[in-house]
């Protein structure tokens, strides 16, 4: 009987958990996951058995145990027995995310070495290009996110260098952007998840807010900056797949200052001279 895998809805959430679920194909264990989001990149996931969360309880029934990263499933009536419940407690914030996903699951992994990686698998033929760096703008939480004029100043910084600079953005996202930021930039809107995927893979270089945006990059190849409020949270959430950086103020205001100044403390300049050293 399976596993089932149950993580929280966002998309960086998904594909951390993925870390897991590959490792235990690899072990030839098999395995549902249970997301809606990783059900619009079922075209890279040809070893995955990726179901929408509305199928949870009858995927749960059939399964012999369960990961579950989801506060909202803790509880829920159909758990297996053997049931994983990775709550903030589990994770050890002195090392990256898949770190403690290692260390609590470790009674599950069998004796197929670790191997930190989502195991997307690219469906289309590769159409880099080299001149194209995506600058992602956008969260979930609008606390993480970076100034327009930032951006747009970024955006010269890079020109300079000869590079294209994108927006990428969802539909949703491009009013509001627009409104903030002006037509300085040029916008990207690939479409479903599965051709921001190739979008990325495409890019020389991503930029990118703390963000599902930023995993999915760095899960594709492509190097990637991402940009954070603090040094702590960057330990634990960045990307750690492939060419990947993080970047913070070079200091924090302590309590609530720190969450409102930080954006004003990490400057166009500081995130230029990263992205160039990530790029070597």
């Amino acid at each position: 009987m399976p596993t089932a895998i149950v993580p929280a809805p966002a998309l960086g959430d998904g594909l951390l958990a993925l870390v897991l679920a590959h490792h235990l194909r690899r072990s030839d264990q098999p395995v549902y996951v249970v997301h809606d989001a990783l059900g619009k990149l079922r075209t890279w996931l040809p070893w995955a058995r990726v179901v929408p969360r509305t199928d949870l309880d009858e995927v749960l029934r059939s399964s012999v145990r369960a990961f579950v990263g989801d506060p909202a499933a803790f509880a829920h009536a159909a758990l297996p027995p053997d049931t994983l419940r990775f709550r903030k407690a589990d994770w050890q914030r002195d090392a990256p995310y898949p770190v403690s996903l290692e260390r609590a699951c470790a009674a599950w992994l069998g004796s197929t070495p670790w191997l930190n990686s989502p195991g997307l698998v690219r469906p289309d033929v590769p159409a880099v290009d080299a001149a194209r760096i995506v600058l992602h703008p956008t969260s979930g939480n609008p606390r993480k996110n970076w100034p327009p004029k930032h951006w747009r100043a970024l955006g010269e910084r890079l020109a300079g260098e000869g590079a294209r600079t994108t927006v990428l953005l969802a539909a949703s996202e491009v009013a509001a952007w627009r409104a903030e930021a002006g037509d300085a930039l040029p916008i990207a809107v690939p479409g479903g998840l599965d051709a921001v995927a190739s979008f990325l893979a495409d890019s020389a270089g991503c930029i990118a807010t703390d963000s599902g945006i930023a995993h999915l990059a760095a899960a594709v190849g492509c190097p990637t900056l991402t940009l954070f409020r603090k040094a702590s949270a960057a330990r634990f959430w960045a990307p750690t797949w492939g060419r990947t950086a993080a970047v913070m103020a070079p200091w924090r205001l302590p309590g609530g200052a720190g969450h409102r100044l930080w954006r004003h403390l990490l400057s166009p300049a500081r995130v230029h001279a990263a992205y160039r050293a990530l790029r070597g």
